[in-house]
């Protein structure tokens, strides 16, 4: 498969300071002058977003560095899950792959050179749904990029014949890993991330779920994800401003201030870093519950002591 253009997806709504980080990060790339880029603004909600989102427009007409420019607005708000199912599809209807990112991912001068390699290396193994710019910080001797089961989002790429699996539905999707224990095993990585309950929180539309929905998919289809051998990407959103993502620095990295070359040739989950990635998703989650629950005692207790 001969792939010529891959074009960059840029989703943003009404945070102009995080969209202006991400953008001057991705004109920073190594051969940025060859992107296509597509600029996705949400619709507003309110008189406040009015204001942010003229000042979005403003800076997505500055981006006169690439090679091409496309705009889209959207009249009305339709929510990031929509807005990134509904272009995502029709994009990869012209191209036979995309990069997408979000307006809080802030990106390694080396990001579009990895994943544009990886996206025609590995373009016609269809065990192979996901690339992506983000590796999670776990503890691992492995320095090497892998393949994990699942997806790890946050400045990623994929291809057309990848994307037509998408199961959108997903009370269909919830069915279909319910009845098989790999699928169980890898959709939650032992039961260690909550994907059941942000699943059922995306069917009950409290979240739109795209992602949730994405990582399901390459999970049913038994598909892989290739992760680099260092983060090319940092969510600089989990600062409280995300209509989903609270304040945390969990996830937080350091991004890779070199060109990474390593491509694996053995297509095949790396057990090491998935156990690595399972004791990651334990230890985080059991601490934020920890606490919680610290701090409702502290809460009980104080109130006890004022009656």
């Amino acid at each position: 498969m001969v792939i010529r253009t891959i074009p960059v997806l840029f989703f943003c709504f009404n945070r102009p300071y995080h969209a202006q980080k991400c953008l001057k990060s991705l004109k920073k790339n190594y051969k940025s002058h060859e992107i296509t880029l597509y600029i996705f603004i949400d619709g507003p909600r309110n008189s406040d977003d009015q204001k942010k989102l003229l000042k979005m427009e403003k800076l997505a007409l500055g981006q006169t560095w690439c090679k091409a420019l496309y705009i889209k607005k959207q009249k009305e708000n339709i929510g990031c899950a929509k807005s990134v199912i509904k272009e995502t599809s029709s994009i990869l209807k012209k191209y036979k792959a995309a990069i997408i990112l979000e307006d809080d991912n802030y990106l390694s001068p080396y990001f579009y050179d990895y994943l544009t390699t990886a996206l025609r290396m590995y373009a016609e193994d269809i065990r192979v749904m996901e690339i992506s710019g983000y590796r999670y910080p776990c503890a691992t001797k492995d320095k090497s990029s892998l393949f994990i089961n699942g997806s790890a989002g946050w400045g990623w790429g994929t291809w057309a014949r990848a994307w037509s699996k998408y199961e959108m539905n997903g009370i269909m999707l919830k069915n279909k890993i319910l009845k098989d224990k790999n699928y169980i095993n890898n959709f939650t990585y032992g039961k260690t991330l909550n994907a059941i309950e942000l699943l059922d929180k995306q069917i009950n539309k409290e979240i739109g779920g795209w992602d949730i929905l994405w990582h399901g998919t390459i999970v049913i289809n038994n598909g892989l994800t290739l992760i680099p051998a260092k983060s090319l990407v940092r969510n600089i959103g989990h600062d409280g401003s995300g209509t989903n993502s609270g304040i945390t620095k969990k996830w937080d990295v350091k991004l890779s201030k070199n060109k990474i070359e390593d491509y694996p040739d053995t297509i095949s989950p790396n057990e090491t870093f998935q156990i690595a990635l399972k004791k990651y998703f334990y230890t985080t989650n059991r601490s934020f519950k920890h606490y919680i629950l610290n701090q409702i005692t502290r809460i009980s207790k104080n109130w006890q002591r004022s009656l």
